[in-house]
């Protein structure tokens, strides 16, 4: 059976997404009132469509065998037999996650920190299908 859990969305993260975007926005605007040109008008439409797509489509699926982790283009699929610790790590590092209260997930092919929104029920999940899986909580 499949479960959706979405990621936890900070404010900070919003701010450092969102702010430089309404900065490409002004500037290309100016850009545009000066002197018209199709290049300005493409990266911005790239852009905005990277950051919207990161925004609204980050989440965590979990089905019967596998952990799907998709963040705009880009997917994880981890087996659960392969995932070896889950960790609650603080981080700035890049990861498809949209809070910096996040999960670091130790698997046998590498190491990804993601944000569910119910991670108490997120690491509940995880260990019905592993229960083999070490759980680390670090204090606050």
């Amino acid at each position: 059976m499949r479960k959706r859990f979405p990621s936890e969305k900070s404010r900070l993260l919003a701010m450092v997404l969102f702010i430089p975007l309404l900065i490409f926005h002004i500037f290309f605007a100016a850009l545009l009132i000066v002197d018209f040109e199709v290049a300005p008008l493409i990266i911005l439409s790239l852009s905005d469509t990277f950051i919207l797509l990161t925004w609204f489509r980050t989440y965590y699926e979990t089905d019967d065998t596998h952990l799907l982790i998709k963040s705009c283009v880009f997917q994880w699929k981890i087996p659960y037999h392969s995932i070896e610790r889950i960790e609650e790590v603080r981080s700035f590092m890049s990861s498809p996650s949209l809070s910096f209260n996040r999960l670091g997930l130790t698997y046998k092919r590498g190491y990804v920190m993601i944000s569910p929104k119910h991670k108490a029920e997120f690491i509940s999940t995880i260990r019905k299908r592993n229960p083999n899986i070490e759980v680390k909580d670090n204090p606050r």
